[in-house]
């Protein structure tokens, strides 16, 4: 049995041999066809920018220990229970949020850029398709489909619970509004960030300049006092910072080589396949035949 299978593989290794111009010469012209198909695709470039999740201050922890119950109480009330991790989280959710994506899409006027193949740019008007002659709505992408786009092909956030940095990356054709997109994404999540912390911080005060008016005790008073204070100091720490939760470590810069397509993959993909269908093809061609079982 086993001199059967040396003989069945040492026959497979002659047909390569004895066909192994063939088969080179038709892997090097599938590669050459891969290397050449590549160059119909869009080139994609990847921008990246890295980011410092700072930790935004704590909203009321750093008190409440000092505070009695009434305090306590208070702070709960008006707003200033949650700590840093929440705070986290919800820049992370803010800097991946549909709604980030939809107003810098509107406010760029983006459709045009990520669906160029349907926009007609001489007549300024969106392409019809074939489909239209069923009754089709307008043919223009609408918000979902914009969004869909941008999240799964354009923009990546990837967070490093560990070290606390995060990576915002955009892979787009043109380098310059990769770089551009990424910048901008950052801007706005913080400047979103920064106007909900001051204007929570504006209702905590509101709610706060109320209880003192109402109240006579003075060990509520104080502690009414130490919260407002420490509001104020959160209201102004929001106002003078502009990387509010995202300290940028690394700037996005315009990238000049391009992600994909990677052209020697394409020739090494193209030999490969090549190689193994002419060396399929001679094995069929060949007169080997096995030898008939007793």
């Amino acid at each position: 049995m086993n001199d059967e299978k040396d003989v069945d593989l040492m026959r497979l290794v002659n047909i390569g041999l004895t066909t192994k111009w063939s088969i080179l010469g038709i892997g090097l012209a599938s590669a050459v066809i891969a290397f050449s198909a590549s160059f119909l695709f869009t080139p994609v470039f990847h921008a990246e920018t890295l980011l410092l999740n700072a930790p935004v201050e704590k909203r009321g922890d750093n008190i409440l220990s000092a505070l009695g119950s009434s305090g306590s109480g208070l702070a709960a009330l008006a707003g200033l229970g949650g700590g840093g991790d929440s705070n986290t989280q919800e820049a992370i959710a803010i800097l991946k949020s549909r709604a980030l994506v939809d107003q810098f899409i509107a406010d760029g006027n983006l459709l045009p850029i990520l669906f160029d193949d349907r926009w007609d740019a001489a007549n300024k008007k969106w392409k019809s398709k074939w489909w239209d002659i069923f009754g089709s709505d307008n043919p223009a992408p609408g918000a979902d489909k914009a969004y869909e786009k941008f999240n799964k092909q354009i923009r990546r956030v990837e967070e490093d619970r560990r070290t606390g940095l995060v990576t915002l990356s955009i892979e787009w054709s043109d380098p310059k509004l990769a770089a551009e997109w990424a910048a901008e994404l950052v801007k706005r999540a913080n400047a979103l960030l920064r106007n909900t912390a001051i204007e929570r911080s504006e209702k905590s005060l509101d709610f706060l300049n109320e209880q003192i008016k109402k109240s006579g005790e003075v060990e509520v008073r104080q502690a009414i006092y130490k919260l407002i204070d420490s509001e104020l100091k959160r209201e102004m720490f929001a106002k003078v910072n502009e990387d509010y939760a995202f300290k940028i470590i690394d700037p996005p810069t315009v990238p000049e080589k391009k992600t994909r397509p990677k052209r020697s993959l394409y020739a090494l993909f193209g030999f490969i396949v090549g190689g193994s269908i002419a060396y399929a093809l001679a094995l069929r061609r060949s007169t080997w035949v096995r030898p008939a079982r007793l």
